[in-house]
């Protein structure tokens, strides 16, 4: 539970959080599930994850850094 905290605080500072409208995020083992609400949003993160990861993990703890980004499309 605190890791996801951590992570949903980070996610805020980063530059791309308000490009991207992010329903809902989950952490389980390392790796970050974000879920969105079309397959355009879900193919353009999944273009830029490196990205969004590398930025992600450079304001995260390294004991809380990820080692993986998911997008699934959550329906409405």
């Amino acid at each position: 539970m605190a890791r996801i905290n951590i992570v949903s605080v980070c996610w805020k500072k980063c530059s791309f959080a308000e490009k991207y409208d992010v329903k809902d995020m989950t952490v389980a083992k390392g790796n970050l599930m974000l879920y969105v609400d079309s397959g355009i949003a879900k193919r353009d993160m999944e273009i830029n994850a490196v990205t969004i990861l590398k930025e992600l993990n450079s304001k995260l703890p390294s004991r809380k850094s990820l080692k993986s980004i998911e997008i699934k499309v959550r329906g409405k």
